[in-house]
């Protein structure tokens, strides 16, 4: 059986508890303090887990805690917001399928160890910042899918030997810091059999692009860690694949003067090929597109602040920062 869970927006603490009943959340509600989670058991005609259900979005402003059973977010989302934190989530416990969103308040750090995982494994991605949120307000949103990327054709990765999933972190208004990293966890029976997991690398798709992040330290057979991060989108991890022709690194790309106190900045790399540059602002906004002429990018119409230069030459792309006085 199923119980609905009274849509309101002014609960101060609600238990989700018993057994062999699912929760279900109709209606937008908000937890100003701590929504704990203890559903055991199974449910249905054919028993399956019992579990907690999103049909619309939740917010909880306090404690996220999990002692026994998952929330489902399906389209929608579960928000903690600047003071929440998670407790007891974990493979044995609980954790959220679908969509978490952490909310960050001006001054405070972004980062965050995001509980999430599929309907069977716990497959969490913690994310950590240099720097604090500049903006009035922002939220990073983490959600995983089983499977290689469907775009992992056009990457150096080697399908036959990687991590059977994807992550993505999307960023709404999180700005000044300076860049982030990121550990990946996975289940082990989430690697090719083929995989050597010690020769994994981080790869990062942003709907435009794949680039290549620091890939450090060495992978395991549950987790790899990417940094140097500044933008964000989806994570795959595996093998680089031997027959690949493809390098998403540019060679000694130099931006001259960075920081830029002038209207132009010189960008060069090793390569005598058109350099083509889009910018973006720290929230991932397109500002502009230019094909350079004489290695000049003009800069006169950005304010002062730090953009992310998505750097492409002959088939080859690299995002660089660059601060503009």
């Amino acid at each position: 059986t199923t119980q609905i869970v009274t849509p309101r927006t002014d609960y101060k603490n609600l238990i989700l508890s018993g057994a062999n009943n699912s929760k279900s959340f109709t209606g937008v509600t908000t937890v100003s303090g701590n929504l704990t989670v203890n559903i055991t058991g199974v449910t249905g005609t054919t028993p399956i887990p019992a579990t907690s259900t999103l049909a619309a979005n939740v917010t909880v402003n306090g404690a996220l805690n999990f002692t026994a059973g998952k929330i489902t977010t399906a389209t929608n989302a579960l928000t903690l917001g600047n003071s929440g934190t998670i407790s007891g989530a974990g493979a044995t416990t609980g954790w959220v399928v679908g969509n978490l969103i952490k909310q960050t308040a001006t001054n405070a750090s972004p980062s965050f160890n995001f509980a999430i995982g599929d309907a069977t494994n716990y497959t969490p991605i913690s994310v950590t910042f240099t720097g604090v949120n500049a903006s009035a307000t922002g939220s990073i949103t983490a959600s995983t899918k089983t499977g290689d990327h469907p775009q992992i054709a056009s990457s150096d990765l080697d399908a036959t030997k990687s991590v059977n999933r994807t992550w993505n972190l999307l960023n709404i208004g999180v700005s000044g810091y300076t860049d982030y990293s990121v550990t990946l966890n996975y289940a082990a029976a989430d690697n090719d059999a083929a995989a050597t997991p010690a020769n994994y690398v981080v790869r990062k798709y942003d709907a435009l692009a794949w680039t290549s992040p620091t890939t450090t330290p060495t992978p395991s057979a549950t987790s790899a860690s990417a940094t140097g991060l500044v933008d964000f989108g989806d994570f795959a991890v595996g093998e680089i694949n031997a027959l690949s022709t493809t390098n998403f690194e540019l060679d000694s790309i130099k931006i001259v003067p960075n920081p830029s106190t002038s209207n132009f900045v010189t960008i060069t790399s090793s390569l005598n090929e058109d350099i083509e540059v889009v910018v973006f602002d720290v929230i991932g906004k397109q500002i502009s597109s230019q094909k350079l002429y004489n290695n000049r990018l003009d800069v006169s119409e950005l304010k002062s602040g730090m953009y992310l230069l998505k750097i492409s030459q002959k088939e080859k792309t690299t995002t660089k920062k660059l601060i503009v006085k």
